[in-house]
């Protein structure tokens, strides 16, 4: 703001305090530097913060005002931090549950997957068999004939095994 120099307003800004009936009146601050606040207002303020804000002296209803409203709004902007904090902390927490869960899940598929593999495996060689039952039942039923023919012909069932 170089180059801004005060102008005296024609009345001074007044405002409520919070929790208080009565109205303040303000000066102006736009900067620390002379000429940015209002004349009535003593260097010193700037300098240092004062030890002491009576009303006595002029300008220090502006900066009381000023610094209780950077108090409100540290305090404020505090508990918002904390609380922010608590949230945070709280999203992280079910986050990692969620990770934790989405890593069971995957342990999971990858055991379903593997049985998913041998019932493949295991139903591949039945369809194997399956599509040789009728030879091998064609087959059975010339043991049987076969039995018959050797048990005709006087041959020992000793023979065949």
């Amino acid at each position: 703001m170089q180059g801004h120099l005060f102008i005296q307003p024609a009345s001074l800004r007044e405002l409520r305090a919070p929790n208080s009936q009565s109205q303040v009146a303000l000066y102006p601050i736009y900067g620390i530097n002379q000429g940015f606040y209002d004349p009535a207002i003593p260097k010193a303020y700037f300098e240092s913060p004062p030890v002491q804000l009576d009303r006595s002296e002029p300008g220090s209803d502006a900066l009381r005002f000023h610094y209780l409203t950077l108090i409100r709004n540290g305090t404020l902007a505090h508990q918002r931090l904390r609380q922010a904090e608590r949230e945070k902390g709280a999203a992280e927490n079910a986050r990692d549950a969620q990770k934790r869960q989405v890593q069971d899940l995957n342990q999971q598929n990858i055991g379903l997957q593997a049985k998913v593999d041998e019932l493949e495996a295991k139903a591949k060689k039945l369809r194997a068999w399956q599509e040789r039952e009728p030879a091998i039942v064609h087959y059975l039923g010339i043991v049987n004939a076969l039995a018959e023919y050797n048990h005709l012909f006087g041959i020992p069932d000793k023979v065949l095994t």
